[in-house]
């Protein structure tokens, strides 16, 4: 439809046209909850209806991964309590994540940042839910995106890349690049625009443009 409205008005030849995602979909097998474990060790106080009542480290679902955010991330010997408990269940295999990266290590390797402490990788096939009231697996919910039968959120690595489709008279024609970081996308735009981002963390996708 957009297509057909841009040849009407007859500037089809002088647009560019982007399609683009934001991520992929993996398909999940289970649904775990991490923070029954916290809440084992105390670091999250709930009542028996599992509503909090106080807590020192939280897991935050992001669907496929989760970010661990501390009370008071200055609090050094919960930091690395948590952090020696995350990584043993990271390497023993059975609760659904398979590493747990430190935030520093988060925002250089995905430009991903924020006041979380951690992050836990899924292992490919679990995604995660916010609860700490047993049962540790939750049945699927489909009016909850990170609890349905596929879902994203997870280390780019794993599964589906996000696309990116041009065409348009200041692009190359039958140009593939197999991967880019997604921060690159903003720079590209930036640069048809003739617009300057001093501060962006990526670069122009030069390859794709005339």
């Amino acid at each position: 439809m957009l297509i057909d409205a841009l040849s009407d008005a007859g500037v089809l030849d002088e647009t560019n046209i982007v399609v683009l995602s934001d991520h992929g979909q993996m398909e999940t097998k289970r649904i775990i909850k991490p923070n029954v474990y916290l809440r084992d060790k105390g670091f999250i106080e709930a009542d028996v209806e599992g509503n909090i009542l106080d807590w020192k480290a939280f897991c935050l679902s992001d669907a496929m991964s989760d970010l661990v955010y501390l009370k008071n991330p200055s609090d050094k010997k919960t930091y690395e309590a948590v952090y020696k408990l995350l990584r043993e269940m990271a390497e023993e295999g059975i609760y659904g994540f398979t590493e747990v990266v430190t935030a520093e290590e988060m925002n250089k390797r995905e430009h991903l940042n924020g006041q979380f402490s951690f992050v836990l990788e899924s292992d490919g096939y679990t995604s995660f839910s916010d609860s700490c009231v047993r049962p540790v697996i939750k049945p699927y919910d489909t009016g909850d995106y990170r609890f349905g039968r596929a879902t994203h959120g997870y280390n780019p690595d794993l599964g589906p890349q996000p696309v990116f489709n041009a065409i348009g008279p200041d692009f190359q024609h039958n140009v593939t690049i197999e991967r880019r970081p997604i921060v690159d996308e903003a720079p590209t735009f930036a640069k048809l625009l003739g617009v300057k981002l001093p501060h962006a963390q990526g670069t122009a996708i030069k390859e794709f443009l005339k």
